[in-house]
């Protein structure tokens, strides 16, 4: 009698959030930023790459995956202006899955339209100086970017690789693990407000109805970035409770903090005023 070897646990790599075009300017070491109306000197040629908190993520994670991962990018970009070009070129040479988001360039695939020359690939300035960067973004088609616009059937259930289909085993025809990753949380006013939240709660109810007594999981990370309004809100701590690892650098964990600190408040007093009995127990922060 032959023994079916069971097949391999599958993991769908889903990462939504912002994608840009970087224009790296190299400050020489004994430059400054520029004073109003003044210059500064470049230590080489300025040069652009594909970049953004979600696209680089995903970049990563296809260099790590193996053949039962699948890594798909949700994002928003002009594929018509030479940003958007870049940035396709990119998700070429490194062979992720990406899907565009952008309602307007959806239009223009249905009805064969062009794309509304307006809505810009977003793109920023990174400026270098003395080992630290400094940006100016501008945002394009990510500012006008909607939790609505995300295909979340894509992130609730989509096939394996075809090598790990098994007819015969229907359970096995969606992936065991499937990973959610926020990039860019801050970039996106879209995502805040709740918007977001409505697409994690029909995510985890349909994940765990598809568990059949099956190992099914699903986690979700979020790094928020830096909130260039400096107001550091759009309800991310009522998203939290969603959240499994909160991935962000000290400036944006200080900042979110003492903005939602109260006076003369710990921030002991501060994480019970804000317990939520039914959030998550085991949120894992992450410090970068």
């Amino acid at each position: 009698m032959t023994t079916q070897t069971p097949p391999k646990p599958s993991l769908k790599m889903n990462i939504i959030g912002d994608a840009f075009v970087d224009i790296y300017c190299y400050l020489s070491p004994n430059q400054s930023l520029p004073t109003l109306g003044g210059d500064s000197r470049l230590s080489q040629p300025i040069h652009s790459v594909a970049g953004g908190s979600a696209l680089n993520t995903c970049t990563h994670y296809q260099a790590l995956a193996e053949e039962e991962v699948t890594v798909e990018l949700q994002t928003v970009m002009n594929e018509e202006d030479d940003y958007g070009k870049v940035l396709l070129n990119h998700v070429k040479k490194y062979g992720f899955q990406l899907i565009n988001c952008h309602p307007q360039q959806q239009q223009q695939q249905q009805q064969n339209q062009h794309a509304d020359k307006e809505s810009s690939t977003g793109h920023c300035v990174v400026i270098v100086c003395n080992n630290e960067r400094s940006f100016m973004t501008h945002l394009g088609c990510v500012g006008k970017f909607h939790a609505s616009h995300l295909q979340v059937d894509k992130l609730i259930s989509s096939q394996p690789p075809q090598q790990l289909l098994q007819p015969s085993v229907p359970e096995c025809n969606h992936h065991h693990h499937v990973h959610v990753h926020v990039a860019g949380y801050y970039n996106i006013p879209g995502f805040w407000n709740g918007a977001l939240e409505q697409v994690f709660v029909k995510v985890k109810q349909q994940r765990q109805s598809m568990q059949d007594g099956n190992a099914t999981t699903t986690t979700i990370s979020l790094v928020p970035q830096h909130d260039a309004t400096e107001e550091w809100d759009g309800d991310l701590l009522q998203l939290l409770q969603y959240v499994d690892f909160l991935i962000l650098n000290e400036l944006e964990a200080f900042s979110i903090v003492s903005t939602h600190l109260k006076e003369d408040d710990s921030f002991q007093q501060w994480r019970e005023r804000h317990n939520n009995p039914n959030a998550k127990k085991n949120l894992q922060m992450i410090y970068l």
